[in-house]
């Protein structure tokens, strides 16, 4: 499978933002909240989900998404991206949370922490990364997802203090008694 790099993902997000002319673009069957016909997607738009769901093979996509590209910021290759990358789905909020609580594991990810609230928030752990998924319900509108990706930070001991406080500093002076 070819993998698709930083310059390409790019160009497929511009020219997708360029062609719809808004902030969303649909990537799948859909059917907009003002109207009771289902669209076909377009081969431009069944293309770009391909590639794009290609692009995130290590995460699940729920059906009938939007992303938002106007707030999408995605760095690096397929297997190893960061960034943050914004989905609407016409799905409720409980019913996204189920789906990443339930499919994210199959895809390797092992969960860390969930909350299950107005705002749920789900964090992930695959391989050195971390992914942080935020559902925000929007009634009837669905749900805005966000989904965060990471490098994971190494663990530290307990009174350590981050490398990065302390390469190149000198030994912090402790006061008191």
């Amino acid at each position: 499978m070819a993998r698709l790099n930083l310059k390409t993902l790019a160009a497929f997000i511009a020219a997708a933002s360029t062609a719809y002319g808004c902030a969303e673009m649909p990537l799948g069957n859909s059917t907009p909240n003002n109207s009771s016909t289902t669209q076909k997607p377009t081969t431009e738009q069944q293309s770009v989900y391909r590639q794009l769901t290609a692009q995130f093979a290590d995460l699940p996509i729920p059906k009938d998404f939007t992303m938002d590209v106007e707030r999408t910021i995605v760095l690096g290759p397929q297997d190893a991206w960061v960034g943050r990358l914004v989905l609407k789905a016409p799905h409720d909020s409980s019913t996204m949370f189920d789906f990443f609580k339930d499919e994210m594991p199959g895809l390797g990810w092992h969960e860390v922490t969930a909350v299950r609230a107005i705002n749920s928030v789900l964090t992930f752990s695959r391989l050195g990364r971390i992914a942080t998924v935020q559902i925000h319900g929007m009634g009837s509108a669905g749900s805005d997802i966000v989904i965060t990706a990471s490098p994971e930070r190494p663990p530290q001991m307990p009174g350590q203090m981050p490398s990065s406080m302390t390469s190149g500093a000198s030994t912090p002076t402790v006061l008191g008694r």
